[in-house]
């Protein structure tokens, strides 16, 4: 089991992000592809949830101008479970060209805050988010430097056929 990518946003509420929108697969604009399913029409969150999907969008539900740093990871194959997170959720997304992006809005302007190429175009990916509060410096994931901040992990993987 290996990862392929990998990259970690740092994003504060208070300075950097008035508004995460969510994981996005930057691709569909960036490359006019107007045959694809658009990733700003993702439906709101239902009564109870805290992870809304549609093709080419995966938005976490946040706290309004909390702390948030988020990790994603491509991977090959599934990858291994880790019972230490209080909050998972999994399911799966349709990428159109497998290009995502963490996207904020400040100002009424989208910000991309990293890019990260997953390698497949046209891939239903699975996909594991989870979701904790650390209020310490004691995550490795994670910069030791944060603390009172919401966590989350994205990992993706090819569907199996």
């Amino acid at each position: 089991m290996s990862t392929i990518a990998e990259r970690t946003a740092v994003l504060t509420g208070e300075t950097a992000i008035s508004d995460f929108y969510g994981i996005q697969d930057i691709g569909v604009e960036e490359e006019g592809l107007r045959d694809e399913p658009s990733p700003w029409d993702c439906p709101p969150l239902g009564s109870g949830e805290w992870v809304a999907t549609s093709p080419n969008i995966v938005r976490p539900k946040t706290s309004p101008g909390a702390a948030l740093c988020i990790c994603c990871e491509g991977w090959d194959e599934e990858p291994p479970d880790d019972g230490s997170w209080p909050h998972v959720w999994t399911g799966e997304i349709y990428l159109s060209t497998g290009r995502i992006s963490a996207l904020s809005m400040t100002g009424g302007y989208i910000h991309r805050n990293w890019v990260l190429d997953l390698g497949r175009r046209a891939t239903t990916w699975r996909v594991r988010i989870r979701r904790k509060f650390l209020d310490n410096d004691r995550e490795p994931l994670f910069p030791r430097d944060i603390y009172q901040v919401d966590l989350y992990m994205l990992q993706f993987w090819p569907q199996s056929t």
